[in-house]
């Protein structure tokens, strides 16, 4: 009979303890990533319309120059109707 500790044990995960060494009850989540459909920029695109485009062009399409201005021409379009 093996002496493995039982599988539901907190101290079998290794993500239960944190960096500084303090046990957590569960994984921690990864940062979800920043999405951007097109009615959150519709909503945001009409209440704030620069926060709305800067959004787009800055934090999602920083490394991708053409691709950044197609696609926040697109929201900004929708945005309008």
């Amino acid at each position: 009979m093996s002496s493995a500790p039982q599988k539901n044990h907190r101290f079998d995960e290794p993500w239960n303890i944190s960096k500084s060494g303090r046990i957590e009850d569960r994984p921690r989540k990864s940062r979800p990533t920043i999405s951007l459909t097109q009615e959150t920029f519709r909503r945001s695109a009409t209440d704030f319309n620069i926060v709305g485009s800067l959004r787009c062009s800055n934090k999602i399409f920083s490394n991708q120059r053409m691709q950044r201005k197609k696609h926040c021409q697109e929201y900004y379009d929708a945005a309008q109707l």
